[in-house]
């Protein structure tokens, strides 16, 4: 849904405001994004032979995040193959809270990716432009710049959380999809910077829309980034 008021609707909000932000909730739980990184890809769809310009930007809960996320989910994957070779459930579950500890102090949190594709556009338009809200899964092919979105809600990572896990309730981040708004990039410099602001419409989101913004730095790693760690046994 692509509304003329949005744009500046957002600048009125986002003026004067943390360079990374988003108001409002979603399921209930409301955000608190300390940094904004992304990766971009230039190239040709091998498919159609056409140009493809995909900007991923992620809203994280830490700051280092294009170092200190992947080396999380790292360890995790060690900490599992402890597990897998037959570590004692209860001293895993230890180094699993402790780990989750050094990284946000076993605190809830959000991660919010934002997918904007740069092409198709005209050659007078810029990836420092206007994208509406376009399903990615859909059926309707894209004919300019578009954006659709996902957030991934992490309960506590506490050492109860864990065992939990054991006695049958894994632990899997809760994913919400986009249906409808816009991300506006105000600045973008190739392989260095993105900043804009978004309203976005969500699965199960409040009586507010999702407004905010972004400043993000390229992050090479974010090419590689997931949406979520999981515990599944």
């Amino acid at each position: 849904m692509h509304h003329r008021w949005l744009p500046l609707f957002v600048l009125a909000l986002t003026a004067g405001c943390a360079p990374n932000l988003l108001r409002g909730d979603v399921g209930g739980n409301g955000f608190d994004i300390v940094e904004a990184v992304h990766f971009e890809f230039r190239g040709t769809d091998p498919g159609t032979s056409l140009p493809t310009h995909p900007l991923t930007v992620w809203m994280m809960p830490v700051e280092d995040a294009c170092s200190v996320w992947p080396q999380l989910l790292d360890d995790l994957q060690t900490l599992r193959a402890q597990l897998d070779q037959g570590q004692d459930p209860n001293e895993f579950c230890v180094e699993w809270a402790d780990r989750w500890g050094e990284f946000l102090g076993n605190e809830a949190f959000w991660i919010v990716q934002l997918r904007l594709a740069a092409q198709p556009r005209g050659d007078e338009v810029t990836p420092a432009t206007s994208y509406p809200f376009l399903d990615e899964d859909g059926e309707v092919a894209p004919s300019d710049p578009w954006f659709d979105a996902t957030m991934a809600w992490h309960e506590a990572t506490t050492l109860e959380r864990c065992a939990e896990v054991f006695a049958g309730t894994d632990y899997v981040a809760t994913e919400y999809a986009a249906s409808g708004g816009e991300v506006t990039v105000d600045q973008y410099v190739e392989d260095s910077s993105l900043k804009g602001s978004v309203v976005l419409e969500m699965e199960a989101q409040g009586d507010d829309p999702i407004t905010g913004a972004f400043d993000s730095t390229f992050c090479p790693a974010a090419g590689d980034f997931v949406r979520s760690a999981q515990l599944l046994l």
